[in-house]
């Protein structure tokens, strides 16, 4: 069973003064803590950020997603939610989500401007 183990915030400061970004690094393994490449993260951006992103995993079972151009004025966070988790003959167990260094619950993580 895949889950996720790690959901990490990350902000970013932009090139341009008046704007930020958002990034979430994510690692993905199995209950006896393997770590998967391959395996196909989406998710969404909310509250203060929209749409959709997906990332696979690299070879130690971790990728990046992230959101640009958010307003330092008005944007002071966002949200990023995981909707699924895919990697052919491995299934996803969402329940078991969590994150190793507490900065998230391993569904959802805040990411807050720098």
């Amino acid at each position: 069973m895949l889950q996720v183990g790690d959901l990490d915030p990350i902000g970013d400061a932009a090139a341009v003064p008046s704007r930020w970004s958002a990034r979430v690094r994510i690692e993905v393994h199995d209950v006896a803590e393997t770590l998967y490449s391959g395996a196909v993260i989406t998710g969404i951006w909310s509250e203060g950020a929209s749409g959709e992103g997906s990332c696979t995993t690299n070879s130690i079972g971790v990728c990046q997603l992230s959101t640009s151009g958010l307003k330092r004025s008005s944007v002071p966070s966002v949200r990023f939610t995981i909707t699924g988790v895919s990697l052919e003959g491995h299934a996803y167990a969402p329940g078991l989500n969590h994150d190793s260094d507490g900065d998230s619950d391993g569904n959802t993580v805040v990411v807050v401007q720098p």
